[in-house]
């Protein structure tokens, strides 16, 4: 005679507390519900379904947004960053103005 033991139920198997953990086996529920009750849970799963979904495209959509202004962002950031160089440059070709030409054009209200 040779007693044949059962085998121990593999890990990750749908019926494993690891998957449902304290909820119950929700095949067990539907024994006890009716058509119209197993009906009515389908449709409020599907509405859950669509909800979710709904859900999923606008976060896509704000993050595709988010996404562009953060690349609009880094470009602009980039161009500020060149731009103290250029003013620099260009200020460093100009010669500055003699006081002479600066004592006039505040006496004309031109500039200074």
């Amino acid at each position: 005679m040779t007693d044949k033991q059962e085998p121990a139920p593999a890990k990750g198997k749908f019926d494993d507390d690891e998957v449902w953990g304290d909820e119950a086996d929700p095949i067990d529920a539907l024994g006890s519900m009716s058509d119209n009750e197993i009906l009515e849970a389908i449709r409020q799963m599907e509405s859950e379904m669509r909800s979710k979904q709904n859900t999923m495209t606008r976060i896509k959509e704000e993050n595709r947004q988010l996404t562009k202004d953060v690349e609009r962002k880094q470009e602009r950031i980039k161009k500020m960053m060149e731009l103290p160089y250029l003013v620099a440059t260009v200020g460093e070709l100009v010669d500055p103005l003699d006081d002479d030409t600066k004592s006039q054009a505040a006496g004309s209200g031109l500039g200074g």
